[in-house]
């Protein structure tokens, strides 16, 4: 209901001629939610009488100010949420980050140490260090703990698989998980090093509520050094050394405790013992704290110690073998843990030493020439050492069980990163497109002198991560040398046409590649990025402008063509121009009288054929003896027809399977008589005059 319209409405005045309070709250609800209202008299007020409208005004008034500490409460909440918006944000997992946690953890860790000791022998312990130099250690300690709390006000965080980086709701997780932690661990520290009460000692071992947040710092660093397996030793190692070293002290201070409660009890204790030495109790608390964890380390790694200090009464023999039964399992725990932590740390070279095993043993059974062997010993090293401790099976396998929406964001800011930074792709398409055309990226490798593509292929595009390849053109004269972060193959990507060179690489190769074919899949789901690209196409195609690609020339840095057919390194010719000249030169022509002699070829080659027949077939020569015409035979047929230049064969003009349309010649006999045994066809001097001579 309008605020207008309810104004107008005729108010419900009860039967003592007040007005109905349900109104009155309507009609509040309805006008407080105006910048501006206009007093209620002005609106019938001659409907009421001068106490209804009294009564109204009174409670309009009364709403006014109401409303008025609703916008003073409003106001102050939006100064709170202006401030709070205004906080810096910290991302997690950075070097600035963990440099600080491990500050951090450092020191919570030594407090860790130093509270059982102080709980059982007290602030004397300290009595070595002057208060001139422990007083500045502790305040460093307190202003370190409270500078940790207002980082972890402002340190974003993640909540399935997403990270979250608004201000308030940084601010409410923190306060629901780990604030009480390190707020009651911080006052707990600035308890104990600003009072000395021996009474209340045993109150700071609250402190270990300090363990939660300990244990978040140590994922951290679980997760930073996953990819480092040398560090990820040497942390795991001293995480191991720490838990056993924290071990021993909680077992030197309860046997310290032990002791002095029975001496405070008449009881023979350890500590009354005069051997070998003297008696423990005479010495100053340092002295008893060295001794106490002399004993702990003997009996908590030996099980037995060295008999110099032992326990002397039921209580303290009772507390060993709690330690020694404690110890043997602690122990075994850790000594597992540390057969882990070296399997681990030489997994990857027991793997590869397997996989060279194998091969050899292929290489060998199939008798492999030894150079192919060797060739291939280099690779597989090359190919290992590149690619580190990554299993890309077992990648591709975790990939496949990623929800499609974080697999589409690991591929992105993984292999897509080049889409990113390549301006071929971030100038040009959208964001959402880029995301969904990572998914289709493959990762390459190649070795050294391998060929990538020539002119036929299927026309993907290619980003050099590591490594260097050669452009040659019509694989004879090099283009250029392209390196890390480079991309080849654009000109087929987008046209579709055959490559205008050739790739490959100078050493060994990392390659993200993207075949055109999945690129097209993925764009057609893309309106405007289909358009886009398909413009592009067609400016390359029909205007030659290489620009819409940032691809322009090697040789003289033009964007109309490519290296492999620049003027300036390549001679086009203008055959135009050249056509054009050839035209307008002047013909010179002379005049010359035809020579009307007939020479009859082909009825002369006809009648030698012929004759040549009948000398074949053993017809006689007129006008020559039997022994001439035996001797002309021979010699035709030995000479002339075996190396005679046959009619209407048209040798140097077709192939020889033309001479089955010779016209001449019907049989395959008649064929293989005049080729003779090599098949010769080369003409014989003066054939003619020879005929002519026995005609």
């Amino acid at each position: 209901m309008s605020r207008q319209s309810f104004l107008q409405k005729p108010l419900l005045i009860g039967q003592d001629g007040s007005i109905n309070n349900n109104e009155l709250q309507d009609f509040s609800d309805q006008t407080l939610g105006f910048d501006y209202v206009q007093s209620p008299l002005k609106f019938k007020a001659s409907q009421y009488t001068q106490d209804q409208i009294q009564q109204l005004k009174s409670y309009y008034d009364d709403s006014e100010k109401v409303q008025g500490v609703r916008q003073t409460n409003q106001k102050q909440s939006n100064t709170n949420m202006q401030f709070i918006q205004k906080l810096p944000v910290f991302l997690p997992n950075t070097a600035p980050m963990l440099l600080w946690k491990f500050i951090v953890g450092a020191m919570i860790v030594l407090i860790f140490f130093e509270i059982p000791a102080y709980v059982s022998f007290g602030q004397d312990l300290w009595d070595f260090l002057p208060l001139s130099e422990f007083l500045p250690i502790v305040i460093t300690v307190d202003i370190i703990l409270f500078l940790d709390i207002l980082v972890e006000f402002c340190t974003a965080y993640y909540m399935h698989g997403n990270l979250v980086t608004d201000n308030e709701l940084i601010i409410q997780s923190y306060l629901r998980n780990y604030f009480l932690y390190d707020l009651i661990g911080f006052l707990v520290f600035v308890v104990r090093s600003s009072l000395v009460i021996d009474n209340i000692r045993v109150l700071y071992l609250i402190f270990f509520i300090k363990y939660p947040p300990l244990m978040k710092i140590d994922l951290m660093f679980e997760e930073a050094t996953l990819l480092h397996r040398t560090v990820r030793t040497i942390y795991n190692f001293a995480k191991i050394l720490m838990v056993l070293q924290f071990c021993f002290l909680l077992f030197a201070c309860g046997f310290y405790l032990i002791g002095t409660a029975s001496v405070n009890n008449g009881i023979n204790s350890w500590l009354l013992n005069d051997g070998n030495f003297g008696v423990i109790l005479q010495k100053n608390q340092q002295e008893k704290f060295f001794f106490s964890y002399y004993f702990s380390l003997g009996t908590m790694t030996t099980t037995m110690g060295y008999g110099d200090i032992t326990p002397l009464n039921m209580f303290e023999c009772t507390y060993c073998l709690g330690g020694i039964m404690f110890a043997v399992f602690i122990f075994q725990v850790n000594v597992n843990s540390l057969f882990k932590i070296m399997e681990e740390f030489n997994i990857l070279s027991l793997k590869l030493y397997r996989y060279r095993v194998a091969i050899n043993r292929f290489m060998k059974a199939m008798q492999v020439p030894q150079p192919i062997q060797e060739r291939i010993r280099q690779y597989l090293n090359e190919h290992w050492y590149e690619e580190g401790s990554r299993d890309i099976t077992q990648e591709q396998a975790i990939l496949l069980e990623l929800a499609p929406e974080l697999r589409e964001e690991l591929m992105f800011n993984s292999y897509g990163q080049f889409l990113q930074k390549v301006p071929l792709f971030n100038g040009t398409f959208s964001r959402q497109f880029l995301r969904s055309v990572s998914l289709k990226i493959t990762e390459i490798r190649t070795s050294q002198g391998e060929k990538i593509f020539n002119e036929q292929d299927d026309q993907s595009i290619f980003y050099i991560k590591q490594g260097r390849i050669l452009i040659s053109a019509n694989n004879c004269y090099q283009l250029k040398e392209l390196s890390d972060g480079d991309i080849f193959g654009e000109y087929s990507f987008y046209t579709g046409l055959d490559r205008q060179a050739a790739a490959v690489s100078v050493t060994y190769c990392t390659i993200f590649k993207i075949a055109r074919k999945d690129f097209i899949d993925v764009l057609s789901n893309f309106n405007e990025d289909f358009e886009i690209f398909w413009m592009q196409k067609d400016e390359i195609i029909y205007n030659n402008n290489l620009s819409v690609i940032y691809q322009k020339c090697w040789s003289c840095g033009s964007s109309n063509h490519y290296a492999s057919g620049c003027d300036v390194t390549h001679y086009k010719p203008n055959l135009y121009q050249l056509l054009l000249d050839d035209a307008s030169t002047p013909q010179v022509r002379q005049k010359k009288l035809r020579n009307i002699k007939k020479w009859r070829t082909l009825s002369s080659n006809l009648k030698l054929t012929q004759r040549i027949e009948e000398v074949v077939k053993g017809a006689p020569i007129k006008n020559m003896s039997q022994s001439a015409s035996k001797q002309a035979k021979q010699f035709y047929v030995r000479n002339t027809i075996n190396n005679f230049d046959r009619p209407y064969q048209f040798k140097n003009y077709y192939p020889k399977f033309n001479f089955d349309k010779i016209m001449t010649f019907k049989s395959v006999e008649d064929t293989q008589k005049l080729y003779g045994r090599n098949g010769r066809t080369e003409s014989v001097f003066n054939r003619k005059s020879l005929f002519y001579q026995y005609q």
